[in-house]
């Protein structure tokens, strides 16, 4: 990328609509899955100091979700920004997001709603059978705010719910509102989301109501969409430096609170007011830092190491099973082995044979289903009127039709 004449070194042209994909950025995808692995699965049994700085730290790896949802927002948002402005912006966004995420996500839909039922207690068959059409409309986290927990098995699905509405609405927000002011637009997004946080704090709501409440968690959405924003339209590629001294204050903010304290953050309101605060900062500034940084930089080579990338590469799979093998598989084998080695052992040999297995479930998904399904991303609707589009263009010698989203 060239910079403007007469700009600062940190500002310089946006990137064009051609832009490649950032293999490094899915590393980072590697490590918020990693983290979910490890918060799901990894659980230690604090015996002595090391155990419970590892039990403490452990504890505080559900903002994972966070540095998913911070990443999710630069990247959808860069998409949409490049995109505006093409014929079939709306649908070919829709189709393509339809595609990339319902396909794996309706298999493990049946496996926990048809499958799951025919073996659990009668009172878990009903309750799974309850929350089908609430996960089936992408509302299930609403419903777990309102009338409390999904049943065992498909609690993590909340988060898929709130990125659906985000991917459902923020396509037009960007279509009706003038590109100069989305950056700012952002910012408040990210202030109404923490205040609607805390107000619901004051007010005594519950844990669960905080964190999987889509006002209240779309903080990491938005800090996304402003970075996707702020580099695309603005043109300031380099992080600001308010944001590397407050992202800076964060991260430290989440590895004291990640080792000092001991309570079970996740259902603690004010841990989970505190750590998810924390987290879109801290995040914001990681993703904003990357995407800057040079591709010799130590920052870069970190990320996009082979290891990351292939976790990063069957992230979503591993996201969807994870949860339910761990519940279902892994708990009862780790009770198993409890009974002829420690505990701490049972539990760490029981996590990696399921999180070996839980890969081989999502490269399978990602090979057999995702990445086929993903053949058919052009050829949504206006299909035809593309291409014939594209046949005049190339009679008439006329080139750089509308890029379609990469």
């Amino acid at each position: 990328m060239t910079e403007n004449p007469g700009t600062s070194p940190s500002r310089a042209a946006p990137p064009g609509p051609a832009a490649e994909r950032d293999s490094a950025l899915d590393g980072v995808r590697g490590v918020a899955v990693l983290t979910i692995v490890l918060v799901h699965g990894f659980t230690v049994e604090s015996t002595g100091l090391l155990t419970g700085l590892v039990h403490n730290l452990f504890e505080s790896l559900f903002i994972g979700v966070d540095l998913f949802f911070v990443l999710s927002g630069f990247l959808i948002t860069s998409i949409l920004i490049r995109s505006r402005g093409s014929e079939g912006y709306l649908r070919q966004f829709y189709w393509r997001r339809l595609l990339r995420i319902v396909p794996a996500y309706l298999i493990v839909i049946f496996v926990c709603f048809a499958l799951l039922p025919l073996w659990s207690d009668p009172r878990t068959a009903r309750a799974l059978h309850e929350a089908a059409l609430p996960h089936l409309l992408y509302v299930q986290n609403l419903v777990a705010a309102l009338r409390g927990p999904m049943p065992p098995g498909v609690t993590h699905l909340w988060s898929l719910a709130v990125e659906e509405q985000f991917y459902a609405l923020w396509p037009l927000v960007v279509l009706l509102v003038p590109l100069r002011l989305l950056p700012q637009l952002c910012v408040g997004v990210f202030a109404a989301s923490c205040l609607c946080k805390l107000a619901l704090f004051l007010g005594g709501a519950s844990w669960l109501t905080l964190y999987v409440f889509t006002p209240c968690h779309v903080e990491g959405l938005a800090a996304g969409a402003w970075i996707a924003g702020n580099r695309q339209i603005q043109g300031v590629l380099a992080v600001p430096r308010w944001l590397k001294l407050a992202g800076a204050l964060a991260a430290a903010g989440l590895l004291v609170l990640g080792l000092a304290v001991s309570s079970v953050k996740l259902f603690d309101p004010a841990q989970v007011l505190v750590h998810n605060l924390l987290s879109g900062v801290a995040f914001a500034w990681l993703v904003y830092a990357l995407a800057a940084a040079q591709p010799a930089s130590a920052l870069r080579r970190f990320f996009d190491n082979r290891v990351l990338r292939l976790f990063g590469t069957y992230s979503y799979g591993i996201y969807l099973i994870g949860w339910v093998l761990v519940l279902h598989l892994q708990y009862p084998l780790a009770r198993r082995l409890a009974e002829s080695v420690p505990e701490n052992a049972a539990l760490l040999c029981s996590g990696v044979a399921v999180a070996a297995l839980n890969l081989a479930l999502a490269m399978l998904m990602y090979h057999a289903v995702e990445k086929p399904v993903l053949g058919f991303k052009d050829r949504g609707p206006g299909r035809r009127r593309r291409t014939a589009q594209a046949a005049a263009m190339t009679e008439t010698g006329i080139n750089g039709a509308n890029p379609a989203p990469p």
